[in-house]
């Protein structure tokens, strides 16, 4: 689950990217089956390769996936920041994540997420500053156990989930260190679409932006839980 983004079962599924690539879907007069499991997001980009999966919401265009996947025209923006414990908010001295991790510090992420250029800049100049995960729960987990100093999070996503857990005034966001990553899109397999179903899905989101049902799935979303962009 990744609120308010998505949510549900996979047969009622919600959230916006979902609620948005349904409706773009209708629009383009295709069909939509929902995976019948949960699938992590690392395993969903294998899935991509092989064909196993034809579409997936809440991808960043990279200069890898475009080697074996296409991607529809962008449908939202998407913002990433540090987490780290409250206790410890007081007592960063720097001005962005590039500052904070040249101190002595170990930085955790989720195995393969995009957090935009300048992230990934950082990663690969501090590798050993650096632990991966499945899933952030993990994180969190290490977090709280002091087994590493902070870790990167989406934003508003990454924010419901404490909250959910009870955790929002342990474990906070930076607000200041606040990245916008870029456009997202759908992504589309190579090995089991076709460019002819890309443009489909490019006309069915066209329509929805244009007839006033984006901005009302957008609404719906923006009232309950602040800025999705």
């Amino acid at each position: 689950m990744w609120e308010p983004l998505v949510m549900g079962s996979y047969d009622k599924p919600s959230g916006f990217d979902k609620d948005i690539l349904q409706a773009t879907i209708d629009a383009a007069g295709c069909q939509l089956q929902q995976a019948k499991t949960i699938i992590p997001w690392a395993r969903q980009l294998i899935y991509i390769r092989t064909g196993q999966l034809d579409i997936i919401t809440g991808a960043s265009k990279t200069k890898e996936r475009i080697e074996y996947a296409y991607f529809t025209t962008p449908y939202r923006r998407e913002f990433v920041t540090l987490f780290v414990m409250a206790e410890d908010l007081h007592s960063l001295e720097a001005d962005s994540i590039d500052d904070w991790i040249q101190n002595d510090v170990v930085l955790g992420v989720e195995y393969g997420n995009f957090y935009g250029e300048a992230v990934r800049n950082i990663l690969k100049t501090y590798p050993e500053k650096v632990h991966e995960v499945i899933k952030n729960e993990q994180n969190i987990q290490k977090l709280l156990n002091g087994r590493i100093d902070g870790y990167i999070g989406y934003i508003p996503a990454e924010v419901v989930r404490l909250n959910k857990l009870g955790l929002k005034r342990k474990i906070v966001a930076v607000q200041q260190f606040k990245i916008n990553t870029g456009e997202v899109s759908f992504m589309l397999s190579k090995e089991s679409t076709s460019k002819e179903v890309l443009e489909a899905i490019n006309q069915g989101l066209l329509e929805i932006r244009s007839n006033g049902i984006y901005d009302r799935i957008l609404k719906k979303y923006t009232d309950k839980y602040g800025t999705i962009q």
